[in-house]
């Protein structure tokens, strides 16, 4: 097997650094303003230098490094980038599989199957060459070719601006120097490796496989595996899904919900009118903003039951974003349906005449209470009826159809 890795470092501050050069050569944190209680997205080399790493308290953040410039995150950008880089690189191999550039499901980081792809002495560094050709311009990334996923990436890793490729017959020599903290394992084995005086990878490839194994259990023989260039583990292709996108502009920037609402109302109308989108159901939307200031905001709405109905769809949106307070004016909005399914119905009973305003009734109860947490809604029922006092005849409870 062969296998294609591509990894760019800090991939978001990267991209902030695209839009704004004065970033350049500054500690940059990702995550919002220090006295938020948030935590790191991501970080540049300068600020990973004091300590700041991906997953920390933003104001732990600042302790380490104080000369940082913090961001607010933009999600919205940073998936349509990794997007782009995903698709242009499925054009060099069919299988392409998003990694976790730091282990929390940055994006940044992704394999290719290469195998089969290719053929002649010369192929595996054309190979990477095309790989190469798929990072956008402004981006610097390793490239690395190997044997196996672990191994690509300890060659992208190691890539100095020209694709690095390992072949079978030097892989243990090429990972024996690597540190094990490389390794894909959990934090508390990172521990031990440490405790034990296990540095790189060559001092774990020399211990017998039965001694790891006793030690570490299922992943310790992983590690060990991983170390002496036995890997197998397949990269997994992604899942395309099918998804209808729709996009409305304001004419001027606006920050009334109500103007976000009837925006949203007027795609959904004309979303279900296509042809394509007859007799079928929608289950997940996903609404997004363009916000003045080259900043987005993202909501997703889960249905639970598929729907045709945009009456119905629109009630869940204004109900999602009934209590949102925009983060600034919005130029731009995008509504993404997924996950479709055929159009389904519910059998009315034969002798129930309000069987429909009752399941109507019974939805907009279950609509405010997943807006509410509570349901807002009580009903009267009887107590004591006997009783002298009228306050103990009947009692408020909870409407929960």
């Amino acid at each position: 097997m062969r296998v294609g890795c591509l990894f760019i470092p800090h991939f978001m501050v990267s991209l902030e650094r695209l839009d704004r050069p004065d970033l350049r050569d500054r500690a940059v944190i990702i995550g919002g303003a220090p006295e938020d209680r948030q935590v790191v997205w991501d970080c540049s080399a300068e600020a990973e230098a004091t300590g700041v790493h991906p997953g920390m308290q933003l104001r732990l953040a600042l302790s380490r490094c104080r000369d940082a410039t913090f961001i607010e995150p933009r999600p919205t950008v940073y998936e349509d980038h990794f997007e782009d880089l995903l698709r242009r690189l499925e054009r060099v191999g069919p299988f392409v599989e998003p990694g976790e550039a730091h282990g929390n499901g940055l994006p940044g980081l992704a394999y290719v199957n290469l195998s089969g792809v290719g053929a002649g002495p010369n192929a595996a560094y054309e190979l990477g060459l095309k790989l190469a050709a798929a990072v956008p311009p402004g981006l610097k990334a390793g490239i690395g070719l190997a044997p196996g996923k672990f191994s690509a990436r300890l060659a992208a890793i190691d890539s100095d601006g020209a694709p690095r490729i390992v072949e079978g017959s030097d892989l243990v020599g090429f990972l024996a120097p690597f540190p094990a903290s490389l390794l894909p394992v959990p934090g508390a084995m990172q521990r031990r490796l440490q405790l034990y005086g296990i540095k790189t990878l060559a001092d774990l490839a020399m211990l017998p496989q039965g001694a790891v194994q006793a030690q570490f259990g299922a992943e310790g023989l992983k590690a060990w595996r991983l170390a002496n260039g036995e890997d197998d583990e397949p990269v997994n292709g992604r899942r395309r899904e099918e998804a209808v996108v729709r996009r409305l502009s304001f004419p001027s920037p606006t920050a009334s919900i109500d103007s976000l609402l009837i925006a949203i109302r007027q795609m959904l109308a004309s979303t279900f009118a296509l042809p394509a989108m007859r007799n079928k159901g929608v289950r997940r939307l996903r609404v997004r903003a363009r916000i003045s200031g080259a900043r987005s905001w993202e909501r997703t709405l889960t249905l639970k039951e598929p729907s045709s109905d945009t009456g119905h769809i629109f009630f869940a949106l204004k109900s999602l974003l009934g209590n949102l307070v925009l983060p600034g004016p919005i130029e731009e909005v995008t509504l993404r349906l997924t996950d479709f399914c055929g159009e389904t119905g519910k059998q009315s009973g034969m002798f129930s005449g309000n069987s429909g305003r009752e399941l109507q009734l019974h939805e907009s109860v279950r609509q405010l209470k997943a807006r509410f947490g509570r349901t807002p809604i009580f009903r009267l029922v009887e107590v004591e009826p006997w009783s002298r006092i009228p306050e103990r005849r009947r009692a408020l409870i909870d409407y929960d159809p």
